[in-house]
């Protein structure tokens, strides 16, 4: 039996004993510094979500000729393509039928990080329709500065990741990396075009779609031979060109860079 002065005994329906309760503020004092310590550690850690957004809420027309190669594209009037994509993981080609080459009104949602550029379609029935032609003439749309060159293209050798553009834009964070591996690979799969983003010395990013040895969009086995790749550190070689601001790679060889 304790006597009655023993202050270090604790009994349920009486006050906490001044010593023990001293040594219980200490315990949360030092449980609270530990766990604050343990998040900021884990939290450095983590990937760089990036700066991509999505503009979700807002629906902008934008305006200008719509390509189909490599990758369904909208060329602006400043000359400059925006790579379009369908409302969820799937290309934009659907909506495209019939306006290839044509001046066309596009509906969507703007999807940036840094140079890359994207649009989603809008959830609705038509969100690409024909523009007004007598507005302007599709042959004077583009300015001589945006011709296609498809017979300039310099050699590379380039590391870096391969990332669905969507998601890496701002449609998902972190859009790389192999957290968002099946995600990405589903987007490349459903027709989203395939881009390498790779890294200048001065740590700027580079976007680069990714093409087949004839500058067309990959597909069937040459997209297939790709896909295990998705979201890994790679290394891929091939011939570089640019087309309406887009750069591109004629891929030869992508591998895994160890």
């Amino acid at each position: 039996m304790t006597s009655g002065n023993d202050e270090s005994f604790y009994v349920g329906y009486q006050p906490t004993p001044p010593g023990l309760r001293r040594w219980l503020l200490r315990v949360v004092a030092i449980t609270l510094i530990g766990c604050c310590a343990l998040i900021a550690v884990l939290a450095a850690g983590q990937r760089d979500p990036g700066r991509g957004v999505w503009q979700i809420d807002d629906v902008q027309t934008f305006t200008g000729m719509l390509r189909s190669s490599p990758y369904l594209t909208l060329v602006e009037d400043s000359g400059r393509a925006l790579l379009l994509t369908g409302p969820t993981k799937q290309s934009a080609d659907d909506w495209a039928h019939g306006l290839i080459g044509k001046r066309v009104v596009v509906r969507g949602h703007a999807v940036t990080r840094g140079d890359l550029r994207l649009v989603s379609m809008a959830e609705e029935e038509t969100p690409i329709v024909a523009a007004d032609a007598a507005s302007r003439p599709v042959g004077e749309l583009l300015p001589a500065t945006s011709a296609i060159v498809a017979d300039v293209s310099t050699p590379v050798r380039l590391a870096g990741e391969i990332i669905d553009p969507k998601c890496y834009a701002g449609a998902m964070k972190p859009g790389d990396g192999k957290a968002h591996k099946a995600c990405a690979t589903l987007c490349i799969r459903g027709g989203i075009p395939p881009v390498l983003v790779t890294h200048t010395p001065d740590r700027t990013p580079a976007f680069l779609v990714l093409t087949d040895r004839d500058g067309q969009r990959l597909a069937g086995d040459r997209l297939s031979s790709i896909l295990h790749l998705v979201a890994e550190p790679v290394i891929v070689t091939g011939r570089q060109f640019s087309r309406d601001g887009l750069v591109f790679i004629r891929v030869d060889e992508v591998e895994r860079n160890p």
